[in-house]
């Protein structure tokens, strides 16, 4: 091998990034898959089906029953409830906890009355997880509520989101759990979702482009999904590349949000007016 040298090949690093952080491909040994290192059961998990809107006073006033994970919970445009209770593991102390859920459905979390954040299912724009608690407290029990929508984020189109809806649609639910949260494996996936996507989306002769390559590919080098002691060492290689300033002219950078919800076409007319 005297004379080669092995070149390096910009879309193998690439995809080699984005394994290590995918939550499709290798979570069983990527950064991805220590997001959430310990999970635990619910302890009570009980259901109530409204097929009209009632307020949080109503619902928890009602008579729930049994049920679990993977059952399915419908017809499209009902309101569903569910009592969650669940009790802090001892070794979790001092752990930023959080309760997961997917109704591939669109949610909305209850905690001592009030709501508290929504929640919507399924795979695209998905969100499944509420934060209870950034310092758990040992064998504290929670109770939660959880206002079920038998929607999506767009309606229930059949076949499509902006269809004519399913009026016959379930949905499944596939999770209800607590898990502890792991911030500093969160803030190097940040760093390496933004490192790729520079190296990705830069012009394709930028140095830049190439200095993030490096240092995303330097990291995934030296992070150990299951040495969380190498997630902060990591961390400080890419914040070594941030930290790295501009020349001395000045960038002004404006930023405009909408909300965009789409009433008439893909909801019924009492969501809409609750909208």
């Amino acid at each position: 091998m005297n004379g080669f040298v092995v070149q390096k090949h910009k879309r193998c690093t690439l995809e080699r990034i984005e394994k290590f952080i995918s939550d499709v491909y290798f979570t069983d040994g990527n950064l991805r898959g220590r997001l959430y290192p310990r999970k635990a059961l619910v302890t009570t998990l009980k259901h109530h089906c409204s097929l009209d809107r009632i307020s949080y006073s109503e619902a928890i006033a009602r008579e729930f029953a049994d049920t679990q994970v993977g059952h399915s919970f419908g017809k499209t445009w009902t309101t569903h409830w569910f009592k969650v209770k669940f009790v802090i593991p001892e070794d979790w102390a001092g752990n930023e906890v959080r309760f997961q859920w997917d109704s591939d459905s669109e949610a909305m979390v209850w905690m001592d009355g009030k709501p508290v954040q929504g929640l919507t299912g399924g795979g695209c724009q998905s969100r499944h997880d509420f934060i209870v608690t950034k310092a758990a407290e040992s064998n504290k029990s929670i109770t939660l509520y959880v206002e079920m929508a038998a929607n999506g984020m767009f309606g229930a189109g059949s076949g499509g989101m902006i269809n004519p809806p399913d009026q016959d649609r379930t949905f499944v639910l596939r999770e209800a759990c607590i898990a502890v949260f792991d911030r500093d494996c969160y803030n190097l996936l940040m760093d390496l979702n933004i490192l790729h996507d520079f190296a990705k989306h830069l012009p394709a002769d930028s140095t830049r482009a190439y200095e993030a390559l490096l240092t995303a590919n330097d990291i995934v080098n030296h992070c150990d999904p299951f040495k969380r002691e190498t997630f902060q060492r990591c961390h400080e290689k890419a914040q070594s590349f941030f930290s790295q300033r501009n020349g001395p002219c000045r960038f002004t950078v404006s930023a405009i949000g909408n909300c965009h919800i789409d009433c008439g076409d893909v909801f019924v007319l009492i969501d809409v007016l609750e909208l």
